[in-house]
């Protein structure tokens, strides 16, 4: 999901279930940083067995925050997309 706060302020958040949407995650981050746009990219990892250490790392080392299981995501994306959006 995109969710817009300003031009500077913008989030990308991606709800990853496995090893595919960890890397097509990571690619589209990679793309729209290559474009020259600001975000923060924030990844949900439904189940983070499912998803190999490799892969969560590139998709890390994008720039990208990573959050491991739904509780996680519910206990701290509200402060993360107030504090993105902010700007």
């Amino acid at each position: 999901a995109r969710v817009n706060g300003t031009a500077s302020a913008q989030a990308f958040i991606f709800a990853i279930g496995n090893e595919v949407q960890c890397e097509k995650s990571t690619i589209k981050t990679l793309r729209w940083t290559e474009w020259g746009e600001t975000f923060r990219s924030i990844g949900v990892f439904r189940d983070p067995a499912n998803v190999s250490h490799a892969a969560s790392e590139r998709f890390a080392d994008t720039g990208a925050l990573r959050l491991f299981g739904i509780e996680e995501a519910r206990e701290r994306l509200p402060k993360m997309l107030r504090d993105t959006l902010k700007g």
